[in-house]
């Protein structure tokens, strides 16, 4: 299981509050912030370290992650 630095857990839950806000406030719950937080762990996991490349990984799959869900 990969280790993060504080610096990165911070880069991750700043990507996750901005990509939440990008879905309506209606739609988030949970189980979207779940998915989403799963999103940028697989993403990191991978090497994506920079907030952009973060968001950009997360952004891309808001729209999977709300059909799942519906």
């Amino acid at each position: 299981m990969p280790s993060y630095g504080p610096e990165l857990i911070q880069t991750m839950r700043a990507v996750l509050d901005e990509a939440i806000s990008k879905i309506p406030v209606e739609q988030v719950t949970p189980a979207i912030k779940a998915h989403l937080a799963e999103f940028i762990l697989k993403a990191a996991a991978e090497g994506q370290t920079s907030y952009d490349g973060l968001l950009a990984s997360a952004s891309d799959q808001i729209q999977t992650i709300l059909s799942m869900v519906s």
